[in-house]
């Protein structure tokens, strides 16, 4: 049996993601929060946070795994969501399979004037199936 073209084109590919999510608050006249959160075992994995960060200010945003960094701190606007692609395309992917606990560490520059709250969200990819 011979199969066109026309056959893998409408073969497609089902991911399987498991959703994990972690709030951080850092608290007024603070710069510093951390929180732990375990990541089940997965192919691949993937984070974005939302938060509404105060203006004109650095909020980083990292993540290590039993103290060696797995994820750079780098500012909250890089850890948004994007509207690219289909719904998983917009989160950043990490260079980590999961299977481990993370700790989420959220540091500003400055101590803030009111609260602020980030929600990371981690999308983790159990398996890839062809159906």
């Amino acid at each position: 049996m011979q199969f066109g073209q026309g056959f893998f084109s409408k073969v497609k590919i089902m991911q399987k993601v498991k959703w994990r999510k972690q709030v951080l608050t850092i608290e007024a006249g603070s710069k510093y929060d951390q929180n732990t959160i375990l990541i089940p075992s997965g192919k691949r994995v993937f984070a974005a946070a939302i938060g509404s960060k105060p203006k004109d200010q650095i909020i980083n945003l990292g993540f290590d795994e039993n103290g060696s960094e797995v994820e750079t701190e780098m500012d909250l606007d890089f850890w948004k969501k994007n509207d690219t692609g289909k719904f998983l395309d917009g989160f950043k992917p990490l260079e980590y399979t999961g299977g481990s606990t993370l700790t989420l560490k959220l540091t500003a520059t400055t101590d803030l004037t009111e609260n602020f709250q980030v929600q990371v969200v981690f999308g983790i990819i159990d398996n890839d199936t062809t159906c």
